[in-house]
């Protein structure tokens, strides 16, 4: 990993990593929403994101190594000072050199034992960083040949309804664990008394580029199987534009179900329920 604060740099580290690595990952070291992350495999690729973007001394870039692999997240919250995991996540991307999230399961479709040696490598890992206090979100991927690969890690609870389906899947009170903690150090985890469910997810929408001249099935999403919620931010007459940063998403959908294969298709059918036709 190289920090890189101007073009000039970003070509020299290119050059030097390269010689190791295939396919490179340049990123802001501020920011969120995957955007501005962009993907570097040829001189071509670089030329096109420093057009893009400027790396400066007051607005720093990573260059790292690329990770083939299956992504995921772990959930949890430190009680009585030590991490940990609740639930781990599955991360779906948009694709085609687009790291935006297009969608979550949880719990993640892994072996018990890839799941325990993820776990017990997260809460490592967040102990290693010294947080003691209050949730994390924490990214890895999981290697073809088993490896397990650290990524971020964010004392903050995970974005795009995370919390929801953490909750939908343990029947634990999110944040009503933290604010237990805070009312008493030693407190454990509270726990909802609403339904547990086996698995839950959330799905965005991603219509053709366009104009948008008609909507249809949305009203239908409600009748269907698994369904908790949905939102859609487009309207007859909006311009649906390139999804660049997650807050480009124009809507999702919520479901449950008793497995992460039957969520996953409860989501497909959901979005394919509802046509955005453009011009």
């Amino acid at each position: 990993m190289v920090v890189c604060r101007s073009g000039e740099a970003v070509d020299q580290a290119f050059a030097e990593l390269s010689r190791r690595y295939r396919r490179l990952i340049l990123k802001p070291m501020t920011g969120y929403g995957s955007e501005n992350v962009f993907l570097l495999d040829s001189a071509t690729s670089v030329a096109v994101a420093l057009a893009k973007v400027r790396p400066s001394a007051e607005r720093p870039f990573l260059l790292e190594s690329f990770v083939q692999g299956r992504e995921f997240s772990a959930e949890g919250v430190c009680v009585r000072r030590l991490p940990m995991v609740l639930s781990l996540t599955r991360k779906f991307l948009i694709g085609d050199r687009n790291f935006v999230e297009c969608g979550h399961v949880a719990p993640a479709d892994l072996a018990p034992s890839l799941s325990e040696r993820a776990i017990s490598l997260v809460q490592g890992a967040v102990h290693a960083v010294g947080l003691t206090f209050g949730m994390f979100h924490a990214e890895f991927w999981v290697c073809d040949t088993g490896e397990i690969v650290m990524g971020e890690i964010h004392s903050r609870p995970g974005g795009d309804y995370i919390t929801h389906l953490t909750q939908y899947v343990t029947g634990i009170a999110y944040y009503g664990s933290v604010f237990a903690q805070m009312l008493c150090p030693e407190a454990g985890l509270v726990m909802l008394s609403s339904e547990r469910y086996g698995a839950a997810g959330i799905r965005y929408f991603l219509p053709p580029l366009g104009k948008v001249r008609q909507i249809t099935g949305y009203d239908r999403l409600a009748e269907m199987p698994g369904y908790v919620g949905a939102e859609l931010t487009i309207k007859v007459g909006d311009t649906v534009k390139p999804v660049c940063h997650s807050f480009d998403r124009v809507g999702h959908v919520l479901a449950t179900g008793a497995s992460a294969g039957e969520v996953d298709d409860r989501l497909a059918r959901m979005i394919m329920t509802v046509t955005i036709a453009v011009h």
